[in-house]
């Protein structure tokens, strides 16, 4: 028995070795990802407070026409939620009531496609 302790020892170290390193490898991968979801997260939750505050400013902008009694009109406008969208608003206005047409962003940015990819080069 006391002949195959060192290679058991031996061999029970690398194989500790491997796991301290394999869990290390995962600890580094998680903190990585977790920090990239932050961020998304941030982005996220910046996007999602200015397309409210121009909701906002969109529904002030129709309630402050609805006191006006000037018959039926149709009415466009557009509120900037940021530097690439606006949130586009249409309504029918007939009397004090307010039909909502279009309500929706809008992408105001620029795009450009990309070149793509030949993946499939045919014989001539």
């Amino acid at each position: 028995m006391n002949d195959k302790s060192p290679a058991l020892s031996g061999s029970l170290s690398l194989v500790m070795i491997f796991a301290v390193l394999c869990l290390t490898i995962f600890a580094a991968l998680s903190l990585l990802t977790s920090k990239a979801e932050l961020t998304l997260t941030n982005r996220w939750a910046d996007s999602v407070a200015a397309y409210y505050r121009a909701d906002s400013e969109a529904t002030a902008l129709a309630a402050s026409l609805m006191s006006e009694d000037s018959g039926e009109r149709r009415i466009d406008y557009a509120v900037p939620i940021d530097e690439n969208r606006v949130l586009s608003v249409r309504l029918r206005i007939i009397g004090t009531d307010i039909e909502i047409q279009e309500w929706k962003p809008v992408h105001t940015g620029d795009w450009s496609p990309g070149t793509g990819y030949r993946l499939f080069e045919p014989e001539e």
